[in-house]
């Protein structure tokens, strides 16, 4: 990644921004619903463990059914400090999911 693009994702580009313009183009819904036709259709083990690389605010747990998420262990990447705090009051949310969150950066 470019010096400007990742100073964008970490420092321009805001926590409140993304969730905006995501819940604009209604792509966190979208993945939502994909996520869960495809643990639908080739469930997993319980407790698996599933890896939500770059997930934003993690808007998608706006859209996705907890319960269904409930059954695995997830993991929740960003490398955007705000927006992983907007992760955590995100799981707060779901009682039953077992998440945990962290920074990410795969180049560093």
């Amino acid at each position: 990644m470019s010096d400007s693009l990742r100073k964008a994702w970490t420092e321009i580009v805001t926590a409140s921004d993304l969730d905006r313009h995501l819940l604009e183009v209604g792509q966190a819904e979208a993945n939502a619903r994909l996520i869960c036709r495809a643990l639908a259709e080739v469930p997993l083990p319980m407790d698996a463990r599933l890896l939500m690389a770059g997930a934003g605010t993690g808007q998608i747990l706006d859209f996705a059914n907890a319960e269904l998420l409930s059954r695995y262990l997830l993991t929740l990447t960003d490398i955007n400090e705000d927006c992983l705090v907007q992760i955590r009051r995100r799981v707060a949310q779901h009682a039953s999911l077992r998440a945990a969150v962290e920074w990410d950066d795969i180049e560093k």
